[in-house]
């Protein structure tokens, strides 16, 4: 295989207060996590609800716009690639998949319980 496809795309909602630095080169970033909330069926037929915390990071323009309009429970779609940091601390190495997000678009703050998505 000559070429690799690394694209992501998340809708779900701020699950923690935007941060924004700045790195020494001067480009800012910010940092939120995501929630994604779904649900299947167990297998006795009942509901069970699944969330997950995806950490994403925004550079420059994207960031100063998260910031700025982002807020806990806003609803958001996230278009990215996933990035796997590496570290070792204390002789044991370490690692982190985050979304790095090309772009975020605001969504409705509330989506209809009967919407077109899977069930």
């Amino acid at each position: 295989m000559s070429s690799v496809v690394n694209s992501v795309i998340l809708a779900g909602s701020i699950a923690t207060p935007p941060e924004i630095k700045s790195l020494a080169s001067g480009l800012s970033f910010c940092k939120f996590e995501l929630l994604i909330r779904s649900q299947r069926k167990g297998a006795a037929g009942e509901k069970i609800e699944e969330v997950d915390v995806i950490p994403v990071v925004t550079y420059g323009p994207v960031a100063d716009i998260c910031i700025a309009n982002l807020k806990v429970g806003s609803n958001v779609f996230v278009h990215g690639k996933l990035k796997d940091n590496r570290w070792i601390i204390h002789g044991r190495p370490r690692s982190k998949i985050e979304v790095t997000a090309f772009s975020v678009y605001p969504l409705a703050e509330t989506i209809p319980p009967n919407s077109a998505r899977g069930k």
